[in-house]
């Protein structure tokens, strides 16, 4: 059996995978796809049987077998995804192999994880099954793309730009100036000429004067070649301009780079950083909507099932006024953005039964695709798994998403677009150059991250020792509005909702049948009036 990684950037993929567990072997996905491999000769036809638990539908699992040229068995679309089991259950798939070399693959993937956020429940295999095989063990050839020398226990994808035929002992050099070759390949690929999608554009750092320029570099690492007539020349390095402004909520530190202003401060992005005035308080939030980089806390990745499928550490490019998804990956991999929040300042509230809003996630996208792209929001947390909120399929105008927040936690909310979904079969010039842009993305009511502008205080603040905070409104009452600092109450049979109340539509109505006096609780007294004027009093069977 052999365990390989398909090694995400920046991450140390040993410590996931497939391990051994005593009476089953495991693997929590984790950024890393892992791959569980096993090489087995049949003599005549048989029957692969392995028994599994997977609960977790945040990890991607699959399931593939093929032969010694590298094909896949018949029907492999009715194996390639092993269903669902319910928590605690195991369930059993059996796979019809052809005599000869079958090499099996398990393979896992976590979407949307994070070091900060909850680890998914692992896939577990308890027993593989194979009927078939000889009565007496031998040594099977290794599966092209791949080597072991004289002795060898396990066998070992080739390296990038070298290649192998099956029951290879070494592998072969690609031409290093008209072939490329991704790790663990069979064959050697013809360098293509380089086009407008082998290059991106970056800002330089802003310098003293405050001026910026575009350079452009080569995707990486690079495959393509510029030595032919045919291929597109990286362009040259552009004029100064001035730089954007910072995001709101942050300032230039050192004059070159945006950093979120210190507590208690405020700016809109385009000026220093200001202590907010007395009887204030700071806004906090997460405000991007210019993108000369990508901003503290986000992070991009590429995740791929395919050993090669992620070639580039360039998954998502800031490109001024939007950050996009980048070329040079397969077609099927997962372009993830994510963004870690530590928290919100709201305490968590039921009304009415219901989880009021504690912060709100609101982001403006669009999706240019050719044909069935996938867009998808998600959120993981401490308390819960990766979960998805919402998804797009195919060219999606520009439009902007909102969602409530309601439990406070740590998150990390990812956005994650796949040119091609995995198992289509599509050609890549239709789908190459698809793209997703997201061009803002806002978190309100954050613990961390820059203010904006500062709250004028209700009452105005009171002592923390050498910091003042804001007196809020007495509960169930609301601001008139950012000028008029007096609290107003909720009218009757209305309820306060909103985190950060301003306004009267800070009160929602109680509904049919339900009373409310101090605008912090709905409740029922026990008395219905119809519409046609009839009235019960049902007082005396609440005694």
């Amino acid at each position: 059996m052999l365990h390989s990684f398909n090694v995400d950037s920046g991450v140390n993929c040993s410590e996931y995978g497939w391990k051994p567990q005593k009476s089953f072997i495991s693997s929590h996905g984790g950024p890393c796809a892992a791959t569980l491999t096993y090489s087995v000769k049949l003599v005549k036809p048989g029957v692969l049987s392995y028994t599994y638990q997977y609960t977790d539908p945040s990890i991607l699992f699959n399931f593939e077998a093929q032969n010694d040229q590298c094909q896949s068995i018949d029907d492999v679309e009715k194996y390639k995804w092993p269903r669902t089991t319910d928590e605690a259950k195991w369930r059993t798939s059996t796979v019809q192999l052809k005599a000869g070399l079958n090499v099996l693959y398990w393979k896992t993937v976590g979407m949307g994880f994070s070091e900060k956020t909850r680890k998914s429940q692992p896939v577990r295999i308890k027993k593989i099954e194979i009927s078939g095989v000889a009565y007496t063990s031998e040594c099977s050839p290794c599966a092209p793309g791949s080597y072991s020398s004289l002795g060898s226990k396990l066998c070992t994808p080739c390296p990038e730009n070298t290649y192998s035929e099956s029951g290879s002992s070494d592998c072969t050099p690609c031409d290093s100036l008209t072939q490329y070759a991704p790790k663990g390949s069979s064959k050697c690929l013809e360098r293509p000429p380089c086009t407008k999608q082998d290059f991106y554009e970056m800002h330089t750092p802003c310098d003293d004067m405050k001026m910026t320029q575009i350079v452009y570099k080569w995707m990486e690492p690079k495959i393509c070649r510029d030595d032919v007539p045919t291929s597109v020349p990286l362009p040259t390095v552009t004029e100064k301009t001035p730089c954007p402004p910072c995001n709101p909520g942050m300032e230039y530190s050192n004059q070159s780079m945006c950093a979120f202003c210190a507590k208690d401060h405020y700016s809109d992005g385009s000026e220093p950083c200001k202590p907010c005035p007395p009887s204030t308080a700071p806004n906090y939030g997460l405000f991007f909507k210019w993108w000369p980089e990508i901003p503290p806390g986000m992070y991009s990745r590429c995740m791929s099932l395919e050993e090669g499928g992620c070639m580039s550490n360039l998954v998502w490019q800031p490109a001024g006024d939007h950050i996009r998804t980048t070329t040079g990956q397969s077609l099927d991999a997962y372009l993830i953005l994510s963004l870690d929040v530590p928290g919100f300042r709201t305490k968590e509230r039921i009304i009415n039964g219901q989880s009021a809003e504690i912060g709100t996630v609101s982001f403006t996208f669009e999706l240019i695709c050719s044909q069935a792209c996938t867009f998808v929001f998600m959120m993981g947390s401490n308390r819960k798994p990766v979960t998805e909120i919402q998804s797009w399929i195919g060219r999606t105008p520009k439009q902007h998403f909102s969602y409530d927040v309601t439990i406070d936690d740590a998150y990390t909310f990812n956005w994650a677009f796949q040119k091609v979904t995995i198992g289509d079969n599509v050609t890549s010039e239709g789908v190459a150059n698809d793209v997703a842009k997201i061009y803002d993305i806002t978190v309100l009511n954050t613990v961390s991250g820059g203010a904006s502008e500062c709250q004028p205080c209700p009452q105005g603040t009171e002592s923390q020792g050498v910091l003042y905070r804001c007196i809020p409104c007495p509960a169930g009452h609301y601001l008139k509005d950012s000028e008029n600092l007096e609290c107003f109450p909720c009218p009757y049979n209305t309820y306060l909702w909103k985190a950060l109340p301003q306004g009267p539509e800070s009160c929602k109505s109680c509904g049919p049948g339900l009373r409310s006096e101090d605008g912090q609780r709905c409740y029922s007294d026990c008395r219905v009036y119809l519409f046609d004027g009839t009235f019960f009093d049902l007082t005396t069977l609440s005694m």
